[in-house]
Order: structure tokens, then C-alpha cells, then sequence
């Protein structure tokens, strides 16, 4: 062997090393960006089942949801994941803000519409109006400091603070605000 052809196959040899350092560098890179983006993840949004069919038409039976509660305030007209502190549920559940602490909130017995401070809520995303005879008798009602007061968008087949079990909801037990609906993929987007 001549030594330029040794020259030449040193120098082919090397470019395969660099050629594999490259590319066990590039990995190396891409591995420590997805375990990055997963860690920032899961400490700002988490994942939820929906269970029940208490936010249908909006959210249904099986949904995933992604919420964040990271800096969140209620607002109503929000969808929340929240812990009903409640022996009945042992898992989070899903409802919207109708009310916030201070407000005052009326439900017609006669029709079912909901007021809030006087001022009748447009709801296009309920499934059905309030049924008259479920939990009427304590409205009027002034949601108390530090809590929020959450209905199910499936008025007539939802425990939600019209009802002993769940009341109004301490500002505390909310985990967060429900951002997008991942599955079923058919379904993606955000809730309204």
C-alpha cells in the first residue's frame, strides 16, 4: 500500500467518524429537546378524562382534554377541571363558571333560563334549558368569597352546584382552565 492510499483511507475513515459523531450528536440534541418540552409540559398543562355526560354538547364521555392552571383566575363562561372535594367523586370533574364570587345568580323557575346579576346568559352551548324542578329552591343565589359557582352545559343530567354534593367550588379546587380537546382526533380544537 502506497501512502497515498493510505492517506485516503485514513481520511475516509475519519470522515465516517465524524460523519457518526454527527449524527450521535444530533440525537443526543433531539433527546434532551423532547425530554425538555415533556418536563415543561407537565409543569404547565396537564391531561384530563372526560367522564359523564354532564358538559355534553360541548365536552363528551371519553374526551381528553388538556388544561393548564398556571396563573388562572375564574372567569365565568370558562370550562374548569376541578376537585369536588366530595365523597361521591373521587376524580376531578369538568363543568363551566357561570358565576363568580359576589354575583348573584337566578335561575326562572318557569323557564329555566339563568340570570347573572340580573342579566340573562346567552347559552348556545347548553344541551338543554334547566329543568324547573332541579335545585331552583335556593335561587336567588350570591356566590360567597372565594368561590365559583359551576353548571354542567347538560343542565338536566349534571351534579354541579345547584346540588348539596358539590355546592359552590372553593377557587382552590380548581385545577384549571380547559385550553384544547385532543381526542378523539375527529373532535381536536377548543371547547366553547
Amino acid at each position: 500500500m502506497t501512502k497515498y492510499q493510505h492517506d485516503t483511507k485514513s481520511a475516509i475513515d475519519l470522515n465516517d467518524r465524524k460523519s457518526s459523531d454527527r449524527v450521535l450528536n444530533i440525537i443526543e440534541i433531539l433527546f434532551i429537546l423532547l425530554s425538555l418540552t415533556i418536563l415543561m409540559l407537565s409543569l404547565f398543562f396537564s391531561i384530563a378524562s372526560v367522564s359523564g355526560s354532564s358538559m355534553e354538547k360541548t365536552l363528551s364521555n371519553g374526551d381528553y382534554i388538556i388544561f393548564s392552571g398556571l396563573f388562572y383566575t375564574p372567569k365565568s363562561g370558562d370550562i374548569v377541571v376541578f376537585d369536588a372535594n366530595s365523597s361521591e367523586f373521587d376524580y376531578p370533574l369538568v363543568k363551566r363558571v357561570i358565576a363568580t364570587e359576589g354575583q348573584t345568580i337566578d335561575i326562572d323557575p318557569a323557564t329555566g333560563l339563568i340570570t347573572v346579576d340580573s342579566i340573562p346568559l346567552s347559552e348556545p352551548y347548553i344541551k338543554d334549558q334547566a329543568a324547573v324542578s332541579y335545585g331552583t329552591d335556593i335561587f336567588p343565589y350570591t356566590v360567597e368569597p372565594g368561590r365559583v359557582f359551576l353548571l354542567g352545559d347538560n343542565r338536566n343530567n349534571s351534579v354541579d352546584s345547584r346540588s348539596d354534593i358539590i355546592g359552590t367550588v372553593p377557587v382552590e379546587n380548581i385545577l384549571g382552565k380547559v385550553i384544547l380537546r385532543f381526542y378523539p382526533f375527529t373532535s381536536f380544537g377548543i371547547p366553547n
